[in-house]
């Protein structure tokens, strides 16, 4: 939920800062979930500054495939920025999915 505070403005600059710090200690601690989860906020940044910068790392879908609570972050992600953009077809769908994966991921 405090995932969601970068709406707009100058603080989305910062957030996009402030993840790549995020990512760059992630990736020398091998904490390849929390790496995931990471990019895929920083990807959402990314998009609401009007980047077409593309963010991916290897491990992404294999980890969304196999893990509900990466799942869990990658649908509530993709439903709140496809909200933001305005596709809400897409929204529904991606809460949809979340809700179906939370009961079984580890952090609700």
């Amino acid at each position: 939920k405090n995932l969601c505070v970068h709406v707009a403005g100058v603080k989305l600059q910062t957030m996009r800062e402030e993840y790549e710090k995020f990512f760059r200690l992630a990736k020398e601690n091998n904490h390849s979930i929390f790496l995931v989860q990471v990019k895929q906020v920083q990807r959402d940044v990314l998009r609401l500054i009007g980047s077409d910068e593309e963010v991916t790392i290897p491990e992404e879908e294999k980890l969304v495939a196999s893990n509900n609570s990466v799942l869990k972050t990658f649908c509530f992600r993709k439903a709140y920025i496809s909200f933001m953009f305005r596709s809400y077809d897409d929204a529904k769908e991606y809460v949809s999915k979340f809700y179906e994966c939370r009961e079984n991921a580890w952090a609700n």
